[in-house]
């Protein structure tokens, strides 16, 4: 099942009922529809489903067929299933797969086969898969059933849990387009499980997961994953129009993390541009915040925090945008 956003509606298929199925339903947000598209692939069960943003397309990807795991790439396009004859991942079931907004792919994690639990990443451009061979660093050990998101605020993929064909796993990996990342969060990871369902509140900034099986016990929890950062304007810039302050789509100020801002309405006369990277609002020094700069060349402009570190952003031939990029952790731009 996946969320087919250009067609605003949810698409699922097949399933086991007592037999593998090869239905196609849509929910529109207040009933289900089952479709009759010409062609359809065959009944299967585990099989993954991910929308992909770049194509606006779904694309489903392997299972089971009740004798045999299955390698086929199939897209939907909200009217049509097409398959595609390509150069495939390993026939697999229960694998991971979510849409990559950094690469502009569909990236596949994992699964198993009739050798065991895999570990492989590879990407789907719309016409062929790709392995990453160069990656160096992935979720470890190898896994099938891992709970996958996307948590397309921060650019990242986060996978969960999963089993290893012995062992049920609550570890947690981000995927940043770049490579994988372990995580360590900071407060009680869930109990370990498998087949847990996920999806993004972008309301909220958190990836939600549900149930999935511990232990061969169905599970009914629900957890919430995600950075508490924000970036939340207060006040008002000086100027007419007033310089506006922003943070660009997908970046936090995470700790460690590059976190970029953007300004806009910045005056066309500048000559140079100046920010500050400050951690109080209250004080700078002995002096209470905020502080009037009228008495420093700046009539009608307030200094609303301290600058314990000053920047001198790079700005475009147009002098009407600044992007300002700076890690808190290591203090640099």
């Amino acid at each position: 099942m996946a969320y087919d956003r250009a067609r605003a509606q949810i698409v699922m298929f097949g399933g086991d009922n007592g037999k593998k199925l090869a239905e196609t339903w849509v929910w529109g947000g207040s009933n289900w529809t089952q479709l009759q598209p010409a062609t359809s692939p065959a009944g299967r069960m585990h099989h993954v489903m991910a929308y992909d943003e770049a194509r606006q397309r779904i694309v489903l990807f392997g299972g089971f067929d009740g004798k045999n795991d299955l390698g086929d790439t199939w897209t939907w396009d909200g009217s049509t299933w097409s398959q595609k004859i390509v150069s495939a991942p390993t026939a697999r079931q229960q694998a991971s797969m979510k849409s990559d907004a950094v690469t502009r792919t569909v990236l596949l994690f994992g699964g198993q086969s009739n050798n065991g639990p895999m570990s492989d990443t590879w990407l789907w451009d719309g016409s062929k898969w790709t392995p990453l061979l160069n990656v160096t660093k992935f979720p470890r050990p190898k896994r099938y059933g891992a709970m996958f998101a996307a948590d397309p605020d921060r650019g990242r993929l986060v996978l969960f849990g999963g089993y290893d064909g012995s062992n049920w796993l609550n570890d947690t990996w981000e995927w940043d387009g770049f490579g994988w990342s372990q995580l360590t969060p900071t407060t009680t990871s869930p109990t370990a499980r498998l087949s847990a369902c996920a999806v993004y509140d972008p309301v909220r900034q958190r990836v939600l997961m549900f149930g999935g099986d511990s232990h061969h016990s169905m599970l009914r929890d629900t957890w919430e994953y995600g950075t508490m950062t924000r970036m939340i304007p207060f006040a008002d810039g000086c100027g007419t129009p007033p310089v506006d302050l922003a943070a660009v789509v997908g970046s936090l100020p995470i700790i460690g993390k590059t976190f970029v801002s953007e300004t806009t309405n910045a005056p066309v006369n500048s000559t140079a541009a100046v920010m500050s990277l400050g951690v109080s609002r209250k004080f700078l020094g002995p002096l209470p915040l905020p502080l009037n700069l009228t008495s420093f060349y700046m009539p009608g402009c307030k200094l609303y925090t301290s600058y314990d570190a000053l920047f001198f952003p790079a700005r475009d031939p147009e002098w009407n945008r600044t992007v300002l990029a700076a890690d808190p952790q290591q203090r640099r731009v």
